[in-house]
C-alpha cells in the first residue's frame, strides 16, 4: 500500500516493503519528483507489482561487480 504527498510543486510516495528478516524493522521504499499525483501512482504500482511477483530490488541495493563478468 501506497502512501502519496504533494511537497511543494512534486509529488512522491512512500511504499512499505515488509519487514527486514534479520532486523525485524519494517522497509520503506520511497521516491519523489513527480508532476503530478497519477504519475507517483504508476510509479507506485509498479513498484508494488515487483513487490508483489518478489523481483523488486532497490536501486542502492545493487553494486557495479553485479553486473560485471568474471
Amino acid at each position: 500500500m501506497a502512501n502519496f504527498r504533494k511537497r511543494g510543486a512534486r509529488w512522491y510516495f512512500q511504499i512499505y516493503l515488509g519487514n527486514d528478516p534479520i532486523t525485524g524493522k519494517k522497509k520503506f521504499s520511497s521516491k519523489g519528483g513527480f508532476k503530478t499525483k497519477k504519475e507517483a501512482q504508476l510509479a507506485a504500482a509498479e513498484i508494488e507489482k515487483e513487490v508483489y511477483e518478489n523481483t523488486y530490488v532497490k536501486e542502492q541495493d545493487v553494486i557495479f561487480k553485479d553486473f560485471t563478468l568474471e
